[in-house]
C-alpha cells in the first residue's frame, strides 16, 4: 500500500496523471478507508480537470477521517473539498470551508492567500449570483459506490474513472501573461482544452506559436520583434491542462523592460538596440512587477528580501508538510488558473511573517485585488478602496 502511495506522488511529480490516479485507487482497493489515499487522488483528479471526482474522493476522506478521530486528515480533506469547489467556481461554498479550515487550523500554510482571493471574487459578484450561495455541509453525505456485477462490493471499483474532457478557452478569453527570472523568459498562455498539435516555432528576435481552436479557428501567438535576442535550440514549450507555458533562454542576462522590441524604420524583425548607458542603469535597477496602485510598481526583490521564512512549527503533522509541498506544484490546477503574478504573489505569502501576512490579506481583500500592500503598521490603520488599472472604472452592483 505505501508502494502505491509513492509511486502515485511520483506520478503526479512526472505530470503523468493517469498513471497517478491508477496507483492511487489501487491504494485505496487495498485500504478503503484510507483518508490519505484519497486526498492525493483528489489532488490528481484536480490536475486532470475533473473537479467533479475530486470533490467526491474529499468528501470520502472527510468521511473516513472522522471516523478515525484524524484531526489533520479531516482538515486536509476540507481543504481539498474547498479546492474543487472553487474549480467548480462555487466560490460561495469554497469560502464556507476555508473558512472552516481556518477555524479549525489557523496555522495552515498557503490558506491565507487563497482565502483573500476567493473572498476578492466573491466581492465583485452582484448579491443574487448562484456563485455566491453557499450549499454545502461541514460533514458530506456519503456517496454512493459504482458496484460492477461479478466485483467485490467492499472496495472501490479497480478501475480508475476516466476524466471528463475539458471544455475548450474561448478565443476571446484567452489571454497571456509573462516575467522573467535570470537568464529565461516565461510566457504563459492562459487557455483550457489545448489539443497536443500545437505549432512552435523561434528565431534569435521572434516565438509563434499557434493552435486549433473547436470554434474551426486557430489562436495565434506572435511576438516579433521581441525586446532581446534568445537562443532559439534552447527554447520550449509545454502543454498543460490550463495553460501553455514557453520557456524562452536569453542570449544575454539582460533584463528585459517588456516583451515586445521595437522595430528599426525600414528593417524587418529587427530589435532596436538599446543605448548602452540606459542598458547599463536598466540592469542595475532590481526587476519591477505589474501593478494598479496609485504609487506605482513595487520593487518586490527588495521587499522579498526582508521577508522571513516561517519554520516548520513544533509537532506539525507530516501530512500538512506534504499538503505544503504538493501546493507549490499546482499553480494552476488548483484555481482554474494561475498566472506569473499570481504564483510570485502566493510564494511571497508563503514565506512572510505574520504581519506581513495579515497585511497582505486585508489590502488584497479590501480592495477587491486592486492592491497589495506589506507593511501591517500602515494597512492596520487605513481601509483600502477599489483602484481600478488607468482607463477603467469600478462598477458596483446591487
Amino acid at each position: 500500500m505505501a508502494t502505491y502511495l509513492e509511486a502515485g506522488k511520483l506520478a503526479l511529480e512526472a505530470k503523468d496523471i493517469p498513471k497517478a490516479i491508477d496507483c492511487f485507487t489501487s491504494a485505496i482497493r487495498a485500504a478503503p478507508t484510507s483518508p490519505e489515499y484519497y486526498i492525493q487522488r483528489s489532488i490528481a483528479y484536480i490536475r486532470a480537470g475533473n473537479s467533479e471526482k475530486a470533490l467526491e474522493d474529499a468528501d470520502t476522506a472527510v468521511l473516513h477521517a472522522r471516523a478515525r478521530g484524524k484531526k489533520e486528515a479531516i482538515v486536509n480533506a476540507q481543504y481539498r473539498r474547498a479546492c474543487a469547489l472553487n474549480t467548480m467556481q462555487r466560490y460561495g461554498d469554497a469560502k464556507f470551508l476555508f473558512d472552516l479550515v481556518n477555524k479549525m487550523n489557523p496555522k495552515f500554510r498557503g490558506l491565507g492567500m487563497v482565502l483573500a482571493q476567493t473572498e476578492a471574487m466573491l466581492n465583485k459578484m452582484p448579491e443574487g449570483d448562484e456563485r455566491r450561495k453557499v450549499t454545502i455541509k461541514e460533514i458530506p453525505d456519503k456517496h454512493e459506490e459504482v458496484k460492477e456485477p461479478g466485483k467485490d462490493t467492499s472496495t472501490v471499483a479497480a478501475t480508475p474513472q476516466v476524466p471528463a474532457p475539458i471544455s475548450q478557452t474561448p478565443l476571446a478569453k484567452i489571454r497571456h501573461d509573462w516575467y522573467q527570472n535570470g537568464g529565461k523568459i516565461y510566457i504563459t498562455i492562459l487557455a483550457r482544452g489545448v489539443p497536443k498539435d500545437v505549432s512552435f516555432s523561434t528565431t534569435a528576435h521572434s516565438v509563434e506559436l499557434s493552435f486549433p481552436l473547436e470554434s474551426g479557428s486557430h489562436y495565434d501567438f506572435t511576438m516579433d520583434p521581441l525586446f532581446d535576442e534568445i537562443v532559439p535550440d534552447q527554447s520550449e514549450f509545454k502543454v498543460m491542462s490550463t495553460k501553455v507555458e514557453i520557456t524562452l533562454v536569453k542570449k544575454t542576462d539582460r533584463k528585459w523592460k517588456s516583451l515586445e522590441g521595437v522595430k528599426e524604420a525600414g528593417e524587418g524583425a529587427e530589435a532596436l538596440p538599446q543605448d548602452a548607458s540606459n542598458v547599463t542603469k536598466e540592469a542595475d535597477k532590481p526587476p519591477m512587477y505589474p501593478t494598479s496602485a496609485k504609487s506605482g510598481p513595487k520593487d518586490w526583490d527588495k521587499v522579498s528580501k526582508n521577508l522571513r521564512k516561517r519554520e516548520p512549527e513544533p509537532g506539525e503533522d507530516d501530512n500538512n508538510k506534504a499538503e505544503v509541498e504538493e501546493e507549490e506544484e499546482e499553480d494552476a490546477y488548483e484555481y482554474g488558473g494561475g498566472d506569473a503574478a499570481d504564483i510570485f504573489f502566493r510564494k511571497l505569502f508563503k514565506n512572510a511573517d505574520p504581519d506581513t501576512k495579515r497585511a497582505m490579506m486585508k489590502s488584497f481583500s479590501e480592495s477587491n485585488g486592486t492592491s497589495l500592500s506589506t507593511n501591517w503598521e500602515e494597512v492596520s490603520r487605513k481601509k483600502y478602496d477599489t483602484v481600478p488599472p488607468e482607463g477603467t472604472e469600478v462598477k458596483r452592483f446591487g
